[in-house]
């Protein structure tokens, strides 16, 4: 079985009884196993890089916005031909 298949099969088994699963599905198999079991573990790490911004990266807080608008910039200015603010 291919370790995918074999992960989402994984995945619909109890937690108790993965171990006694993937002893009968890898068999001596012990690579197969051990990228099994290290997706496993990834798909339940609690979030990832992913989930969280790198630092220096944050979106801006609200008073640093006022410092990316232009002076000119108020509304109802009308700007590129047709556009009004």
């Amino acid at each position: 079985m291919a370790e995918e298949t074999l992960f989402e099969a994984a995945l619909a088994v109890p937690e108790a009884e993965r171990g006694v699963f993937l002893d009968r599905e890898c068999g001596a198999d012990a690579q197969l196993r051990g990228r099994v079991q290290a997706l496993l573990s990834a798909h339940h790490a609690p979030g990832g890089v992913l989930d969280h911004p790198a630092a220096g990266e944050l979106p801006p807080s609200p008073s640093d916005v006022t410092t990316f608008t232009q002076p000119n910039m108020k509304p109802d200015v009308v700007i590129g031909g047709r556009y009004t603010l």
